[in-house]
């Protein structure tokens, strides 16, 4: 099981082989959301990593791991992960012989994937990942969703949205929150499902947020053009 929700990392794209454009990552998704997000979770040793294409220039690369544990999805032996060029389509640069923590995806057929916006860095790097894994296993009543909630201002300022009412919304029912000062919210015990939140009022369409596991939580920062003042 895992967690899904519409705020993934927006990927640049490759304007020509001579100019690339930056990567850009959703920043500070936490671990409760990154694990569940991901198909797999293992760490293993990068025995090869090479272009799939060696003719092209910013070709996709494959790293083939050899694994070691497995704490999400199935994974065993020596497997390839594919990841991109570098640069501007967010790929992650494996060196051979080093151990990694790798968060990956499903791509087409079923092959493995990840980038630089995954949270997969050097075993070495990962005390924190090992920790939280080791809670996996505790129970809990259901996910929580919470996250910040913003008016933007003339300025394109974003300002925190205070005592703004949110609702977080599913097929069977849903649930209503008030922002505190500082524009925060939260919903806890919340079952699996597929969901949207909103800021009531607000002329956008809402966020959707898929909860696949009890023990998932999800970050959601909303933002709306700031309310005009009651005469």
């Amino acid at each position: 099981m895992k967690l899904h929700i519409a705020l993934v990392a927006v990927v640049a794209v490759l304007l020509s082989p001579a100019r690339a454009l930056a990567c850009s990552c959703i920043s500070e998704v936490p671990l409760c959301q990154s694990f569940w997000q991901a198909d797999a979770v293992f760490a293993g040793e990068v025995v090869a990593f090479e272009k799939i294409d060696p003719k092209q220039f910013f070709s996709r690369r494959v790293a083939r791991v050899r694994v070691e544990r497995v704490w999400r999805g199935e994974v065993e032996g020596v497997v390839d992960v594919s990841t991109g060029a570098g640069g501007g389509d967010c790929g992650y640069s494996f060196r051979r012989g080093q151990q990694y923590l790798i968060y990956a995806h499903n791509g087409p057929q079923g092959k493995l994937s990840t980038n630089i916006c995954t949270p997969t860095k050097l075993l070495s790097k990962a005390s924190a990942d090992l920790e939280y894994f080791k809670g996996l296993d505790a129970p809990s009543s259901g996910a929580r969703v919470y996250g910040t909630a913003r008016f933007e201002t003339k300025g394109a300022d974003l300002v925190a949205a205070k005592g703004a009412a949110i609702v977080l919304e599913g097929q069977t029912r849903s649930w209503n929150a008030l922002t505190d000062d500082k524009g925060a919210f939260e919903f806890t015990d919340v079952p699996v499902g597929d969901y949207t939140i909103a800021m009531e009022g607000a002329p956008l369409t809402p966020w959707k947020v898929e909860v696949r596991d009890v023990r998932a939580c999800a970050v959601v920062h909303l933002w709306a053009p700031r309310p005009p003042k009651s005469p």
